[in-house]
């Protein structure tokens, strides 16, 4: 009998140290969240989808209004805004959200070239 409780015991403190509270849960980095491809179902610039690629180490891809790759730098700010630092030193900050899957702009402004791009456009990762 004692050896059976004391097996009972130790497997449910087993299970209650294995399983996380929602107050524990482990929230993915924000910085590690939007790496990857992101691309448009929508919109398209000379047939190609329009996209963001973002990279560990801080290099951010995109295409412009006029189909071609824009290279810059990324910051993920603690604000949760993104901001992209241009090779001529301007920068330009919008706010981001990642939720699975989907990648949305509230602000598109920071990304050069697509002021015809609504703000809260969502982009799936690839």
């Amino acid at each position: 009998m004692k050896r059976s409780a004391g097996i009972a015991l130790f497997a449910l403190g087993f299970l209650t140290a294995c399983s996380q509270s929602p107050a524990e849960e482990v929230k993915p980095d924000p910085q590690k969240e939007l790496l990857g491809r992101w691309e448009s179902p929508e919109f398209s610039r000379a047939h190609k989808p329009l996209f963001v690629q973002v990279e560990d180490g801080g290099a951010i891809s995109f295409l412009n209004k006029q189909a071609m790759v824009v290279e810059a730098k990324w910051m993920r700010l603690t604000s949760g805004e993104l901001q992209v630092t241009y090779p001529a030193g301007s920068s330009r900050r919008c706010k981001v959200s990642v939720d699975k899957q989907i990648l949305t702009i509230d602000d598109t402004r920071c990304l050069q070239g697509w002021d015809d791009v609504p703000p809260g456009v969502s982009l799936i990762k690839q």
